[in-house]
């Protein structure tokens, strides 16, 4: 048989396939290789997701301690809790961001 000649056996026409062992775990590292790095997600987004949503929980507690404040839930005889403080601490909070 003269594999430079044929591809298929003459005696009974099965293809001949030549592989490289070698070749296989090669391709399998690298395919394996790609989907790892595929998988592994940008820090910088994920950090920037985590901020945005302690931001937003913030914000969120800020909006309900006003709300109560100006609702009178708090009272205006406590000035830790009073609608002003809450005013005031909201503003420095958000201006150290």
């Amino acid at each position: 048989m003269d594999i430079t000649k044929d591809s298929v056996c003459s005696y009974c026409h099965v293809p001949i396939v030549v592989l490289d062992p070698h070749a296989v775990q090669r391709a399998l590292a690298a395919l394996q290789q790609s989907a790892n790095a595929q998988l592994k997600p940008d820090q910088s987004v994920v950090a920037d997701a985590l901020l945005l949503s302690q931001r937003q929980r913030e914000r969120q507690e800020w909006r309900d301690k006003l709300q109560k404040a100006s609702s009178g839930q708090l009272g205006w005889r406590n000035l830790e809790d009073g609608p002003i403080s809450l005013g005031v601490d909201w503003l420095w909070h958000l201006f150290q961001k």
